[in-house]
């Protein structure tokens, strides 16, 4: 036996060994000595069992503190991706409105902010204007009512904003001696607080995103902070672009009586020029016009959007649309395949082979490039406009087609006529009713919806949200155009390929070929006096109240006039928005009368 025996054992051993025989002795000894060392063995095994359960425990905490942090952060990652699909749908998304409002929801639940709050501006950088857009979240109905006085009170945080052009950050509003002075900071009790501008062009401040903790301090950090400035940022690029466009489109619409009984969707513009090709369109509509279109105009004009226009708005939209390119086929199978013939022997008979006049009857006859006809098919289309009837070369037969004829030329046909290349008679015909359509440098008003649309169609087929900065605009509109729509509309898509952050600049559009903008010799028509100078005037009032934070009587000093002819040109100008707010409420201006 082993020193390790308790003594109690030990004794009680001794004590055996005088009272029973040796051999019993022995036997109990050994069996003792066994279960002892058993009992030793148990007592080992069962320590490294509890070890190892405490270190079983300790990995299943450490297991369970993944987890957390993993959903955490795949939480937190569902966030972002919904944050940033909700800038994607911009142009999906009719109003800026709806747009704004989706962005907030989600950058609210990425920043785990208490409120929210994103103010578009009317003006840019005029925050105490009847606002343009307004997006709340998590605003009682009672908090709501109160929030533009909220918003007076708050102007010291969203001022700063203004005024610096960037992110206004606060951990402790109530104790920041930039804020802590102001009544809403310490009526709020505000904490945390957000405030960042949404910046345009030439660095206009087009509104700002206000969002507040009032239960924690620090609840933007860094990271989140820069986060909300990466989305704050391509937000101002869309909303920025589509305040260009709404511009465009709230502008004079010159097409909107044209519009009203037809649409025309597919004819993008307002100008008075595209006007004046939607009532010559109407115009034909409306009559029930029999004699034959002509759609003269440059290339890329937009000539076959006219002739789709009067098939599939008029009587005709019933029968087949049939084209024929006078310019991309043989000039010797033109006949042919305008008035049909006779196709190889088949079984011992000739095949009829039908005409495009034929193919379209009881529908439209789109005839591109008519000047190219040759002088044999001239003759042909002259007796189908008189007699209504076919006479192809290889057969006697006359038909009857009952057909709209609308055709389009680049060329001048009576430069031709003199040159003996096209029948006088048939231009006579096509002279009842003559569709010109202009070119793009003559209607530069329209570029911004024309590369809206075009953009949206690019992003639409890409799955990409591709913009166009407020300088390319001005950049396309000031260039002569010589391959007109079609021309913008694949130099759109190839600067949409070649946007690496998903945004199309004057300076991408330059690097990619695009010759810098040149003046035009050709002359534009002048505004009228009356507009140009009511338009001068509005500009100039404008100014003025922006400049003495709208107070009626320093703007009328700083214009030389009096208060009561101000009042009444914000009157006659339509400018009675540039009012005071608060009639009577005391001027905060520098500029006054000194």
């Amino acid at each position: 036996m082993n020193g390790s025996v308790p003594s109690e054992i030990a004794d009680l051993l001794a004590e055996l060994r005088a009272h029973v025989p040796p051999e019993l002795y022995r036997s109990i000894e050994q069996t003792y000595a066994t279960s002892f060392r058993v009992s030793q063995d148990y007592r080992r095994e069962l320590k490294q069992l509890k070890q190892r359960h405490e270190v079983f425990l300790q990995e299943y905490e450490r297991l369970k503190s993944e987890r957390d942090r993993f959903r955490a952060e795949q939480n937190k990652a569902d966030k972002e991706r919904r944050l940033f699909q909700s800038l994607l749908v911009a142009d999906e998304l009719p109003a800026v409105g709806p747009y704004l409002d989706g962005v907030l929801r989600a950058l609210v639940a990425r920043t785990e902010a208490q409120k929210g709050v994103i103010i578009l501006f009317s003006e840019p950088g005029d925050y105490r204007r009847d606002y343009a857009e307004l997006i709340r979240y998590n605003y009682s109905e009672k908090d709501f009512e109160a929030f533009q006085d909220q918003i007076e009170l708050s102007q010291g945080i969203v001022r700063r904003a203004i005024s610096t052009r960037t992110t206004v950050y606060t951990e402790e509003a109530v104790t920041d001696q930039r804020f802590s002075e102001h009544a809403s900071v310490q009526l709020l009790r505000l904490k945390t607080v957000l405030c960042a501008p949404l910046l345009g062009m030439n660095n206009d401040v087009l509104g700002v995103l206000y969002l507040e903790h009032r239960g924690r301090s620090d609840a933007f950090p860094e990271a989140e902070r820069q986060t909300i400035e990466l989305v704050v940022k391509q937000m101002a690029r869309w909303v920025g672009r589509h305040l260009i466009v709404t511009k465009a489109s709230q502008a004079m619409d010159h097409t909107r009586p044209h519009r009203q009984r037809y649409g025309f969707k597919e004819i993008i513009g307002q100008s008075e020029a595209v006007a004046e090709v939607l009532r010559l369109i109407t115009v034909a509509l409306d009559v029930s016009l029999s004699a034959p279109v002509l759609i003269t105009g440059e290339r890329g004009t937009g000539k076959s959007l006219v002739a789709r226009a009067l098939h599939f708005n008029g009587p005709w939209t019933r029968g087949p649309w049939v084209e024929l390119d006078c310019l991309a086929e043989p000039a010797d199978q033109l006949h042919v395949l305008l008035f049909g013939g006779t196709k190889g022997p088949t079984t011992g008979r000739e095949r009829h082979q039908s005409g495009r006049l034929e193919q379209a009857n009881q529908g439209t006859l789109f005839i591109r490039h008519v000047d190219k006809l040759p002088l044999e098919s001239q003759q042909g289309l002259l007796e189908v406009l008189k007699e209504r009837t076919i006479l192809r070369l290889e057969d006697a037969r006359l038909r009857t087609p009952r057909v709209q004829l609308v055709a389009s030329t680049v060329t001048n046909l009576k430069d031709l006529v003199e040159k003996g290349l096209f029948l006088s008679e048939l231009l006579y015909r096509f002279d009842l009713f003559v569709v010109h359509v202009p070119p793009l440098r003559d209607r530069p008003e329209d570029i911004p919806l024309l590369a809206d649309y075009f953009l949206s169609l690019y992003n639409r087929l890409t799955g990409e949200n591709v913009t166009l900065a407020a300088e390319a605009i001005s950049f396309l509109q000031q260039l002569q155009w010589p391959g007109n729509v079609r021309e913008l509309k694949e130099q759109l898509s190839k600067a949409a390929m070649h946007a690496p952050d998903g945004q199309i600049t004057a300076s991408l559009l330059s690097s990619i070929g695009m010759s810098e903008p040149r003046p035009s010799n050709r002359r534009r028509p002048l505004p009228r006096w009356k507009d140009a100078t009511a338009a001068f005037q509005r500009q100039l009032i404008v100014d003025a109240l922006s400049r003495t934070d709208r107070n009626l009587q320093e703007a009328a000093e700083l214009l030389g006039i009096s208060r009561q002819h101000l009042s009444r040109l914000l009157h006659e100008l339509d400018l009675n928005a540039y009012r005071p707010s608060h009639r009577g409420r005391k001027s905060k201006s520098k500029h006054a009368k000194r």
